[in-house]
């Protein structure tokens, strides 16, 4: 009885894994296209992974590849239908361009609709697709170098091996990695994309993770990401609420608002339009700065060129020279040494300090309300000093002047000597000024 039993088990779980094979299927397909004219591909699919290659031919090959694992035998007549899609893609082929439409649920429903529109036109309308035999898509192509290469890919993974030619690439809810081209166009929604080297990019990205190798000059327009840079010549950057690394950079143009910016290599020039905006840098030759509520931290400068500033902070280690084409409101900026001049026409509730002026140090010009300016003069330094000041304390080693063109309560013009190397020209009203 025991044996019985036993073979009836056997028996049994052969009928199991004969019918969990039945199940599990894979359907492969391939095809060929002559391309000694082309000069555009243009690949678009959905829910697939995506790899393409490059050869010498003239010509392309796609290889599609459909794992299915069905547990409901009234989802056959769907299979069947789904595998007929899937084996044939929409081909669009003219003299000059291919253009292969791989979405086989688009295809699906479409052929649904064609067979009885009434009735998968209401189901495909108000009806979520869930094919869930579905496992996974697979997509291999092989192109020609030197064509436009356009790519489209939805909730799906695109890997694209070195190219020589143009690119336009998205990523919608998947991934990327591209490993090099020439110029290139990329769109990146809540996905992950690494991107390798190449000459000009241009980037659009969204909710989504950036990884950057080395290319030359850089357009984005990016909201809500992260942003990692090893290597650029330049980049132009719209950004709202981001995190941009960059490890490696000469020139960055930013307008931005609240992102953090962390910039690990010296430049040589920085233009920034801020709002919320907070950077951390090196050494930067010149730096253009304008905005609100912002944050700027850096080692050394050769020249700080503010435009309007609204509560902004400036704090640096050595800077050449400081020049403002516009008003500053309730600023704050922080030098630890100055060496040739500062020119601020117009400072409201500014807080200046510099902790040490250098004896190359040669002007100060500006207009001061309701501020302070700290400036410590050293006794190397000759200098004249001519203010107009109302309400304002000033202090200055008036000791050293030799020569009083004017001495009255709120205006003074003095020199330490008869040719001064620095020239102090400044208006203050209930501000503070120390020079010693």
């Amino acid at each position: 009885m025991k044996t019985i039993k036993n073979i009836i088990i056997i028996v049994l779980s052969i009928i199991s894994l004969s019918a969990t094979a039945q199940n599990k299927m894979e359907v492969k397909f391939e095809q060929t296209f002559k391309t000694k004219q082309m000069r555009i591909f243009n690949f678009i699919t959905a829910d697939a992974d995506v790899k393409v290659h490059t050869w010498d031919k003239k010509e392309v090959k796609l290889i599609g590849k459909l794992n299915i694992d069905n547990q409901d035998d009234n989802e056959q007549e769907n299979i069947d239908k789904f595998i007929d899609a899937f084996r044939n893609p929409i081909i669009k082929n003219v003299k000059d361009s291919l253009a292969i439409k791989a979405t086989a649920m688009d295809n699906f429903a479409l052929r649904r609709v064609q067979e009885d529109h009434q009735k998968w036109y209401n189901f495909f309308k108000t009806t979520r697709i869930d094919l869930y035999w579905i496992k996974n898509t697979e997509y291999e192509l092989w192109i020609p170098n030197n064509i436009k290469l356009y790519i489209h890919n939805r909730s799906g993974s695109t890997k694209i091996d070195d190219f020589k030619g143009n690119i336009k690439c998205s990523a919608i809810w998947g991934k990327m990695n591209v490993s090099s081209f020439t110029n290139g166009e990329f769109v990146i929604f809540d996905a992950t994309a690494n991107i390798g080297k190449g000459n000009n990019a241009t980037i659009d990205s969204h909710h989504s993770t950036t990884n950057i190798k080395n290319i030359q000059h850089i357009k984005a327009e990016t909201t809500h990401s992260t942003i990692n840079i090893n290597k650029a010549v330049s980049l132009k950057l719209e950004s709202i609420r981001d995190k941009v690394n960059i490890e490696n950079i000469q020139k960055l143009s930013i307008k931005d608002k609240y992102s953090n910016f962390q910039i690990e290599s010296n430049m040589k020039k920085l233009e920034l339009d801020s709002d919320n905006t907070k950077i951390k840098a090196k050494n930067i030759d010149n730096i253009r700065i304008s905005g609100k509520y912002s944050n700027l931290n850096l080692n050394d400068a050769k020249l700080i060129e503010c435009g309007k500033l609204h509560e902004v902070k400036i704090f640096a280690n050595k800077v050449g020279k400081i020049h403002s084409t516009d008003e500053i409101k309730y600023g704050h900026i922080k030098i630890t040494e100055i060496s040739q001049a500062i020119n601020i026409p117009t400072a409201y509730q500014l807080r200046l300090v510099v902790e040490k002026v250098a004896d190359s140090f040669t002007q100060l010009t500006g207009k001061f309300k309701y501020g302070n300016v700290k400036l410590p003069l050293p006794n190397s330094l000759d200098f004249s000093i001519n203010y107009e000041a109302k309400y304002t304390p000033i202090r200055f080693p008036k000791s050293r002047i030799t020569n009083i063109k004017n001495n009255s309560k709120f205006i003074f013009s003095g020199t330490t000597s008869a040719n001064p190397k620095c020239k102090i020209n400044i208006t203050g009203y209930k501000s503070e000024f120390d020079f010693e």
